[in-house]
């Protein structure tokens, strides 16, 4: 017998997918505009300070990644995540 998933779950989950995809994008912009504000007029303290920032928001965009795969997978496995064997 299918597994029946209450629509305000669904609704949730695609909520967040979304919310997900505009801030893996928000990060991707706010660092290009960290790049070109440091490109004007570079100082060992702005470069460090950009090297920092960049390693940190690369880092989230990673794991953000990660998480939207995994959530991807779950719903095309209908709600059953593959990382425990499908319960």
């Amino acid at each position: 017998m299918p597994q029946v998933v209450p629509v305000f779950l669904v609704i949730t989950a695609v909520l967040a997918w979304v919310n997900a995809r505009y801030l893996t994008l928000a990060l991707e912009l706010q660092l290009a505009a960290d790049i070109l504000s440091t490109s004007v007029s570079p100082s060992w303290d702005q470069i460090g300070k950009l090297a920092a920032i960049a390693v940190i928001r690369t880092a989230l965009n990673y794991f953000l990644n990660k998480e939207l795969q995994h959530e991807s997978a779950v719903q095309e496995s209908g709600g059953r995540d593959p990382a425990r064997g499908g319960v």
